[in-house]
């Protein structure tokens, strides 16, 4: 019999790349959800066959893969029915075992009890995108907590996860059973039928309501049954209001307190909420678990086409095992799906570590293979990743590798002979992919800009996120491709060092890391104090509101004062006989100013890190972006006129960078690079500048101010 290296369907390898990309949301997984409270617990994946086919995992229970008994215990001869040669199976959800779980060690555990369980299931479905026969199931309950705090919590841990995962514009659909039964009891639908009624729902999103109308026809319900049951959904809306109409339509038939109670999670919900997401009424969710007895709870996305996740409330589960009901919630996200979506758009892992790779020969002495390993557990110690490679005879291909890894090789020759290789990787800051991702959701295109080789440059870029990189640019090429890059827009630059002050000049907006060099932060229109990059996306939404905030005082100013300045003048006393009391007038000017001082005080309360309210600027720019190939070929077909001043006066790097900025303004020169040392500032300009024009824009600059003038003046003006 020949071996088949293919994976059995509906189950798969899992490559490095995609590894690397699990194992860090499992991370992030553990640690969101431990922030709420939850305990991570296990069982195994092996169930009793009679828990498993309990009538309580609806459709999943014709899915199991049951497992024969063993030994003995197997026989064959005399086996007449299933129940003779089977006695466990593979779980095929999470639920089914936390509730035997619970069950069994409820004595030692906390109340409520808040569990997180990670683990692979199993069910015989047929394979698609984004499903298989075996997979990781992601679920977090909560067992003991009878109020709608169980819901919220839920909803919020898991969004939250979402959003560190950078997913967005996503919906949380919810609805509740005791609903779903209330709405079918209204429109004369027999108990007994119920479930058949649900089945058929569930299909709305696929079929349409007309759909529903004739499935529910072929099954024999009644005309009048069935108009009244789809007019309801037809009024219905998918928001609070939605669970008023219901809340008083279903009067007679609906609890009390069930439809407060959900209107209660959607607007708690959507007020404390971290991640960009909206909570939806939808009352054709169904959810397939019949054990499901309260609110019940789906994510949905766009870029999947269907549910990644979903959940609901479960009281009657435990107390079959008990005999005495336990309340009971949880919500489970698509884990395989999840990771299918983030490795579609090529997510990479962010990460904090610095990387390190030594290249050997083979034949190394143990002396020298023995000071490798000392070096490299330093490094590991010192927190960084190290990895220790034989050296191929391909250097050049294998330097290229590393290069793709976001390592910059550095090769150590002795004679003209390569004595080894050294990788070195500048890690990116943890909060930077996040950053660029909330940029890019305001419609602000990311732009990276360095000196690093390109393939490293790309592959760090890549961690990232950003739409484009740029490397091997000097400084005078970096404030090229600003200058470039300003005919399409406005532009904003990030930098750091004394390499970035050029272009921070030269853009719209310099923006400064405060960990930065002193001319790059003397450069730089921002500063950020904290020196994280989530500070730029904050600092645009702070912007935004301000901006707002002025508009809406501006408004409110011109209509008070139209209507109420012609009324002190009184302009409507001859048409009207509108008078105004002084006394009144005067309150009403102090009332004026005070509506405007507080709501600008309201700048205070706003939340510049949130980013569930970004939007997308109205008229996003498209680039065309420009390498630095195109830049030296379009600088070197330009005729510049280089031109020296001497400048007398400049006593710091804050002086020089202030005369920088200024001469750049003025005449959109290049390569300025000004030295009080020397007492000159160079720079090139497509034609010969005025002499006595140069002199005025240095003094109007005012330049030495911050340290010290003479006579008032800045400056002694020669053009050589």
């Amino acid at each position: 019999m020949a071996l088949k290296k293919k994976p059995v369907t509906g189950m798969k390898d899992i490559l490095p790349k995609e590894m690397e990309v699990r194992n860090y949301v499992t991370g992030l997984i553990r640690e969101t959800y431990g922030s709420f409270g939850f305990t991570s617990i296990e069982t195994p994946g092996v169930e009793h066959i009679e828990n498993l086919c309990s009538k309580q995992g609806g459709d999943n229970e014709k899915l199991i893969f049951k497992i024969l008994k063993r030994g003995e215990k197997l026989k064959l001869d005399q086996a007449k029915e299933e129940a003779d040669l089977v006695d466990s199976g593979l779980r095929y959800d999470l639920t089914v075992p936390l509730s035997r779980y619970y069950s069994n060690n409820s004595n030692e555990l906390p109340g409520p009890f808040k569990a997180l369980q990670m683990g692979y299931v199993w069910r015989a479905d047929r394979p698609q995108r984004g499903r298989f026969r075996q997979f990781m199931q992601c679920d977090i309950d909560i067992l003991g907590e009878p109020t709608y705090l169980a819901e919220i919590e839920l909803v919020l841990a898991t969004t939250t996860l979402l959003g560190k995962l950078d997913f967005h514009n996503f919906t949380i659909r919810i609805n509740d059973r005791r609903i779903l039964k209330a709405m079918a009891q209204y429109s004369g639908f027999p108990a007994e039928s119920f479930d058949t009624v649900f089945i058929i729902l569930d299909k709305m999103d696929k079929i349409g309501i007309e759909g529903v109308a004739e499935e529910l026809e072929k099954e024999g319900f009644a005309k009048e049954s069935i108009d009244t049951y789809l007019g309801l959904f037809r009024e219905i809306t998918n928001d609070v209001e939605g669970v008023r109409y219901i809340k008083e339509k279903l009067s007679d038939v609906l609890e009390a307190g069930i439809a407060e109670d959900l209107e209660t999670i959607i607007n708690t919900v959507e007020s404390v909420k971290t991640a960009d997401f909206k909570m939806s009424f939808d009352p054709t969710l169904v959810r397939g678990m019949s054990y499901y007895t309260g609110p019940i709870f789906e994510i949905s996305m766009d870029e999947f086409g269907g549910s990644v996740g979903g959940g609901g409330r479960y009281d009657k589960m435990i107390g079959k095992f008990t005999g005495q009901d336990t309340p009971a919630v949880g919500f489970s996200i698509g884990f395989e799906r999840i990771v299918m979506l983030l490795m579609e758009r090529g997510y990479k892992v962010p990460t904090s570590k610095e990387k390190k790779a030594f290249l050997i020969e083979k034949n190394m002495p143990q002396e020298g293979m023995l000071k490798v390993l000392a070096l490299a557990k330093k490094e590991r110690e010192n927190g960084r990743q190290v990895m220790i490679v034989n050296m191929k005879k391909n250097k050049k291909f294998q330097k290229e590798q590393l290069a793709e890894q976001g390592k910059t090789p550095l090769l150590f020759t002795r004679n003209g002979k390569l004595l080894g290789i050294i990788a070195v990787a500048d890690v990116i800051k943890e909060d930077s992919p996040r950053a660029v991702k909330e940029l890019q959701n305001m419609g602000i295109r990311v732009v990276m800009l360095t000196g690093d080789n390109e393939r490293t440059a790309k592959a760090i870029g890549a961690q990232a996120g950003v739409d484009d990189v740029i490397a091997g640019v000097l400084p005078d090429g970096k404030e090229s491709v600003i200058r470039a890059l300003k005919e399409q827009g406005k532009v904003a630059m990030v930098g750091d060092g004394i390499n970035d002050a050029p272009a921070l000049t030269r853009a719209d907006i310099g923006i400064a890391i405060g960990a930065g060099t002193d001319i790059a932060i003397d450069a730089a229109d921002i500063v950020l104090m904290k020196s994280q990059l989530s500070d730029v996306p904050a600092a645009v939404r702070l912007s935004r509101a301000t901006l707002r905030n002025i508009h809406e005082n501006l408004f409110w100013a011109f209509f008070y004062n139209i209507i109420g300045i012609p009324l002190a003048a009184g302009v409507w006393i001859p048409l009207f006989g509108w008078t105004l009391n002084p006394m009144f007038g005067a309150a009403a000017m102090s009332l004026s100013s005070f509506c405007v001082v507080t709501n600008a005080l309201r700048l205070n309360l706003f939340q510049i890190h949130n980013a569930a309210k970004d939007k997308e600027t109205k008229n996003p720019v498209t680039l065309h972006i420009s390498h630095d190939e195109n830049i030296k070929e379009e600088k070197e077909n330009k005729t510049m006129v280089k031109v020296t001043v001497n400048v007398e006066g400049m006593m710091c790097g804050h002086c020089e960078a202030h005369v920088n900025k200024a001469i750049q303004a003025a005449f959109g020169a290049e390569d300025v690079v000004s030295s009080h040392e020397n007492g000159t500032t160079v720079f090139s300009v497509p034609e010969k500048v005025d002499e006595a024009k140069v002199e005025e824009v240095i003094k109007d600059g005012k330049v030495c101010i911050a340290v010290g003038r003479k006579n008032d003046q800045c400056f002694g003006i020669k053009i050589v």
